[in-house]
């Protein structure tokens, strides 16, 4: 398969997504940035093959600047995830109550 390539500065912030508060937020934002963690890890291996697979050096060297833009999405998806990460119900604390503090 092939990969289109725009510039870096819009490949950028073409990863960089924002989600506005509400009713079923968390759960929405975090589907919303598990799909687009999905579908990245799918081109980055696609990607990673392409660049096994070229001999000429300049082509070489543009398809691991794509890499290196993927892989920069992939980790600005994981830190997302990290935050839009549904609470657990088992640990959640309704409001007036105190945390409790585990050993």
């Amino acid at each position: 398969g092939q990969v289109k390539f725009d510039e870096e500065t819009s490949n950028r912030n073409k990863c960089r997504t924002t989600i506005t508060s509400g009713d079923g937020a968390i759960e929405q934002a975090f589907g919303h940035f598990a799909k687009l963690y999905a579908n990245y890890a799918q081109i980055l291996i696609q990607v990673e093959q392409c660049y096994d697979r070229k001999i000429q050096p300049q082509k070489r060297n543009d398809v691991k600047k794509m890499l290196e833009l993927i892989i920069l999405c992939i980790i600005e998806l994981r830190h997302q995830l990290v935050k839009w990460h549904p609470p657990n119900p088992d640990v959640r604390v309704e409001r007036g109550q105190k945390q409790q503090h585990f050993p």
